[in-house]
């Protein structure tokens, strides 16, 4: 059977951000007062993917960031008349003569993600280490792989005789193409401790330790990340 061809949709990025903007006032000679505003960092994020469909994720944003992803796949089927309609993967799909579940590749996690990602059994995987944002000097902003691939070998034993499933050549008229759909999205971190742990339960729903970081007390007994903190890595915990 021949091979459908991929395309890759990547679904724009939805980012979260928890900030504040305000401004500080000092009060000079002859009453004057001088109003500073805050600039708050941005923060955004972009989708990294290769030929080969492989997907990481990169902080263009000024802030550090707690990143998290999640994907799917479907089938877009092209009808003669260039019409074009999704089939989704609990449709009925039939194969050598029976009707069975849908034809789904499988879309593959890198060989080493559970190193660097967290899946969190909610349809999210977290990625284990705060991203450095532009703010914060010139280190590595990217994540590690997320997916290496899709694999269309499970399919190989079928005689898929559904059209909408079907593979063709670029001279075909009617056709499927099976999309990968990406979605990542980003809380700023702060150094402060609570505020980061307080960031992420609002705009993830999750619960993260940070115990593993090195900390410094403030005189009102507040925490800050005093060092290590784009190496160490994070505590994912339930909702």
């Amino acid at each position: 059977m021949k091979k459908s061809k991929l395309s890759g949709l990547l679904v724009p990025v939805s980012v979260l951000a928890a900030v504040a903007i305000g401004v500080t006032c000092a009060t000079v000679l002859h009453t004057l007062t001088l109003e500073n505003p805050i600039k708050t960092p941005t923060v955004t994020s972009e989708i990294v993917e290769t030929s080969s469909k492989e997907v990481s994720f990169k902080n263009t944003g000024e802030a550090d960031v707690f990143l998290r992803a999640s994907f799917s796949g479907s089938w877009l089927y092209t009808k003669d008349q260039g019409e074009t309609s999704a089939v989704m993967s609990n449709e009925a799909a039939t194969r050598g003569g029976g009707t069975v579940s849908a034809a789904e590749p499988t879309i593959l996690a890198s060989t080493d993600y559970t190193q660097n990602w967290i899946d969190g059994g909610d349809g999210w995987y977290y990625y284990k280490y705060i991203l450095r944002g532009s703010a914060n000097g010139t280190g590595n902003n990217s994540t590690s792989k997320l997916i290496d691939g899709v694999s269309f070998a499970n399919l190989d034993s079928y005689d898929i005789v559904d059209a909408r499933y079907k593979a063709s050549d670029s001279n075909a008229s009617s056709y499927s193409d099976y999309q990968i759909h990406v979605v990542t999205e980003v809380v700023q971190a702060s150094d402060e401790i609570e505020v980061s742990k307080d960031a992420v339960k609002k705009l993830f729903n999750r619960d993260i330790a940070l115990s593993n970081f090195a900390v410094s007390p403030l005189a009102d007994g507040r925490e800050v990340i005093s060092s290590d903190k784009y190496t160490t890595p994070i505590d994912w915990l339930g909702q």
